[in-house]
């Protein structure tokens, strides 16, 4: 009976210190996580070995997460992203399911749908924009472009296409170019919550935070925040300041940006995370995060 009681109290305190990150608890496994504001880790899915995940986001109604995944590399070592596919997995973790070719998953308002990008090369699809329901059915290509994201009204979709951001109107079909220099852009797009915003990364020396008007033709942007080593995508709504990975003097962190320019800039999670996560996101409540820690 004493036996029994001992092996069961300390399956609970491991299991404790797996999935919520105490006194306990090691180096966190490689995985796709969840954390909340106090930095408690949630381990949603294991790191697969011999693929790279990236770009997680989480549903709206909370209920799935969607990121992209390869196991095909390139002469550098890289993965590569015409062979990379969209899935999805259960927030409260589960069964992964493949959902086809694509990346950079981004969900509709309603999550019901997804919208990604296919690369030029990928074997038997075209490259550009697609949309398809959220198990996968439905696949229909949109037009040429990369790194979409659903506006909150799901009425447009915010894009780069020849080094400038877009933005189709999913609706009338009609689509305008919002920026009027070819910089170049790092990662996706993301929206603000009203969707009068489009806040951009340029893929310059200092990867400089930019936000367009989201109705206005070939504009001069607004520039948030330069010199912070600003890393692949901003993740705005459903928060209202904007969440990115930085690492200014290569101090690795997770930062918030106030796109009004009227606070100082946060680091919620500093000193929280033993590890250097990647590709945060904002998850569907706008206080925790999803992300993935590759190491």
């Amino acid at each position: 009976m004493c036996r029994c009681l001992f092996s069961a109290t300390w399956l609970a305190i491991f299991s404790a210190a797996v999935f919520f990150g105490n006194a306990f608890a090691a180096e966190p496994a490689k995985g796709l996580y969840l954390a909340n504001e106090a930095g408690e880790l949630r381990l949603v899915m294991p790191w697969e070995e011999g693929a790279v995940i990236t770009s997680p986001q989480q549903s709206l109604d909370g209920k799935w997460i969607a990121f992209d995944k390869c196991g095909i590399f390139n002469e550098a070592g890289q993965p590569d992203p015409q062979f990379g596919h969209i899935w999805v997995v259960p927030t409260e973790g589960g069964k992964q399911r493949d959902l086809g070719p694509g990346a950079t998953p981004a969900w509709s308002a309603d999550s019901k749908q997804i919208c990604c990008t296919v690369f030029d090369g990928a074997p038997d699809a075209k490259s550009g924009m697609y949309i398809m329901n959220a198990d996968g059915t439905g696949r229909q290509w949109l037009f040429d472009g990369i790194g979409g994201r659903w506006s909150p009204d799901g009425a447009r979709i915010a894009f780069y296409n020849n080094g400038n951001v877009h933005v189709h109107d999913t609706l009338s079909g009609d689509t305008i170019q919002l920026s009027n220099s070819n910089f170049g852009f790092s990662g996706t797009p993301a929206w603000s919550p009203d969707g009068e915003k489009v806040a951009v990364i340029h893929r310059n020396n200092d990867h400089t935070l930019s936000v367009f008007d989201s109705h206005k033709e070939m504009q001069q942007e607004q520039v948030i925040a330069q010199n912070h080593g600003m890393a692949r995508s901003p993740s705005w709504a459903p928060n209202k300041n904007i969440l990115l990975y930085a690492s200014p003097n290569r101090v690795n962190d997770i930062y918030v940006f106030d796109p009004a320019g009227k606070s100082a800039v946060e680091k919620p999670f500093e000193g929280k995370f033993s590890f250097r996560p990647k590709d945060p996101m904002w998850a569907a409540d706008g206080k925790s995060i999803v992300f993935i820690k590759p190491k």
